[in-house]
């Protein structure tokens, strides 16, 4: 029979070894091939992602959203306009290894 301290310890273990993907920076993901730079200046997992990996797109994508609406909105132009252009900046500094996708969605690495 295992101890309250070995029992806690085990449970430690374990909640250690199964932290969500969503703790993992997006550096790590885009190194790790799991996100991509799309054209239009967003994030996507490449390929079946684990529900975490979505997460960490979801949430990244809704904030640059609402940067590049501001960014349309002082500069008087439009949203997909700031969108493209950045995301073709994104694209070029992506590095070498990692995922970017075309305008047809497929996927390649630089």
């Amino acid at each position: 029979m295992l101890t309250i301290s070995r029992r806690l310890a085990l449970l430690l273990g374990l909640m250690l070894f199964a932290l969500p993907a969503a703790a993992q920076s997006l550096d790590a993901a885009k190194a790790a091939g799991q996100i991509g730079e799309l054209p239009n200046g967003y994030l996507a997992a490449v390929g079946s992602q684990p529900a975490a990996i979505q997460r960490l797109v979801d949430d990244i994508n809704l904030k640059r959203r609402e940067q590049y609406r501001q960014i349309a909105q002082k500069n008087g132009t439009s949203l997909a306009a700031v969108e493209k252009v950045v995301g073709e900046k994104l694209q070029s500094r992506a590095k070498s290894g990692e995922f970017i996708a075309d305008a047809g969605g497929n996927w390649r690495k630089k």
